[in-house]
C-alpha cells in the first residue's frame, strides 16, 4: 500500500504540480508585462485656464502601434464661448509608448474645449499591441 501511495506521487501528482507551478509563474510574468495606456484632461500646472491632454502608459510593458475609436480635440480654445478652430490627434494613434511615458499636449480652454467634446461624445476607446 504504501509502495502505490508513493509511485502515484512519483508519476502523478509531483508533475503535474511542477505543471501548475510554471503556469502560475507564466500568468505572473504575463501580467506583469501588460502596458496599461490611458487619455485624460488636466489643468495645465503652467498655465492658469489651460487644459492639458494626457496620454500615458501606466503599465509595466511597451504599447505598439496605439488606436483610438475616434479622434481627440486638442487646441481649443475660449474661455466664455469657443473662439476659432483646434485640431485632434487623429484615429491612427501614435507608434509606440514605453512604459512610464507620458504625452502632454494643450487640450485648449474650458469653453472651446467643452463645445468640442460635447460635439463628440465622452467615451474613447483604446486599442494596442503589446509583445509580452
Amino acid at each position: 500500500m504504501a509502495n502505490e501511495v508513493s509511485n502515484y506521487l512519483a508519476n502523478y501528482l509531483a508533475p503535474a504540480s511542477a505543471a501548475l507551478a510554471a503556469l502560475v509563474a507564466y500568468v505572473a510574468v504575463y501580467k506583469n508585462s501588460q502596458p496599461q495606456v490611458v487619455v485624460y484632461y488636466q489643468p495645465s500646472k503652467r498655465q492658469q485656464s489651460i487644459i492639458e491632454l494626457v496620454i500615458e502608459n501606466v503599465g509595466t510593458g511597451n504599447a505598439f502601434d496605439i488606436k483610438f475609436s475616434k479622434p481627440i480635440p486638442i487646441s481649443w480654445f475660449g474661455i466664455e464661448s469657443p473662439s476659432g478652430h483646434g485640431s485632434y490627434i487623429p484615429k491612427s494613434g501614435i507608434p509606440s509608448l514605453a512604459p512610464g511615458q507620458r504625452l502632454v499636449f494643450f487640450g485648449g480652454q474650458f469653453a472651446g474645449l467643452a463645445k468640442e467634446l460635447e460635439k463628440s461624445g465622452g467615451r474613447l476607446d483604446i486599442s494596442y499591441e503589446f509583445n509580452p
